[in-house]
């Protein structure tokens, strides 16, 4: 921390009735770094809630703390798309540390664990067996009615296909064309393409919870993946030799149908970082190989009924 607030003599000694989480975020921008960072504020929280005090014998923190609870950054950055998250338990309004002056009330602290220590992130690069993820799905019901995105039936008799575009690394040449020959070769699908860094993120939910089939280059745009509605399908297409789990892994925990394929990198492919800059080709009668499986998978769900040949 470069920056601290130095309490005058005054100051009360009395049991704080503010909680402050100091937070010093990683970025903002990345929704991937971003949600561990998050996640792992909220299962701090949760073990607080049911850790007893051994002053008062009652919980560290309760539901009701949440009123009197306020986020106050350390760092830098700007808002960001992700903001709103912190307030699934601070209620009070979200601060900057070089707001705070000698006049503050004393506060309770709270410190959550760093993003990179999130269990979630561990293990990425494995095939992990787990199957099931309360602490996952719990999170997602939590950031779902923070942003009121209802979870409707899938009621429409298409394939809802979203393909998420990449504008800056790991771009997919010759997009358009391969977008419009999906459209053309493969039957009972609605295909979307979307920017995501373009829209605000409760937009982004409700698209989500609406896909039947999510689509795109490895990166962190795929962790939308974690707001499907179970039974939906992913499928991922990495950067030829790359051996990330971490989708993989994820959708296996939400009962999410997960594919996957490598694609040629464009250019040299030299260096073992090389694939996070790289754009990406891939041959058109592959991708709707690919495409083809996924939407087939998914021909009979909900209220769609199709023979798959």
């Amino acid at each position: 921390m470069n920056e601290a607030v130095i309490l005058g003599k005054a100051a009360s000694s009395e049991r704080s009735k503010i909680t402050t989480i100091l937070l010093k975020r990683e970025g903002m921008g990345n929704l991937w770094h971003s949600l561990m960072e998050i996640m792992s504020l909220t299962w701090s929280l949760d073990v607080l809630q049911m850790s007893i005090d051994a002053q008062t014998g009652e919980p560290f923190i309760t539901p009701k703390y949440g009123a009197t609870t306020q986020i106050v950054l350390a760092d830098q950055h700007e808002d960001g798309p992700f903001i709103e998250l912190w307030k699934l338990f601070a209620k009070m309004p979200i601060r900057r540390i070089h707001e705070l002056n000698a006049s503050e009330p004393v506060s309770d602290i709270i410190i959550p664990f760093a993003g990179g220590s999130n269990t979630l992130w561990q293990g990425d690069w494995e095939d992990l067996l787990c199957r099931e993820s309360s602490l996952i799905k719990t999170f997602v019901s939590r950031a779902l009615t923070l942003y009121n995105v209802a979870t409707s039936a899938k009621d429409d008799d298409s394939v809802v296909v979203t393909y998420i575009r990449r504008t800056n690394t790991r771009k997919l040449l010759d997009e358009d064309m391969h977008m419009e020959a999906i459209r053309k070769a493969i039957p009972h699908i609605k295909l979307s393409v979307v920017d995501f860094a373009t829209i605000p993120f409760a937009e982004q939910l409700k698209i989500v919870r609406g896909t039947d089939l999510l689509v795109g280059v490895h990166g962190a745009g795929l962790t939308h993946l974690m707001f499907l509605q179970p039974g939906s399908a992913v499928l991922e297409l990495l950067p030829e030799g790359l051996q990330h789990k971490g989708f993989r892994n994820l959708s296996q925990m939400l009962g999410i149908v997960y594919f996957r394929t490598h694609i040629k990198m464009h250019g040299d492919a030299s260096g073992d970082d090389q694939w996070q800059f790289d754009a990406v080709e891939v041959d058109q009668h592959q991708l709707l190989d690919l495409i083809n499986y996924g939407v087939k998978s998914l021909y009979n769900t909900g209220k769609k009924s199709y023979d798959i040949l």
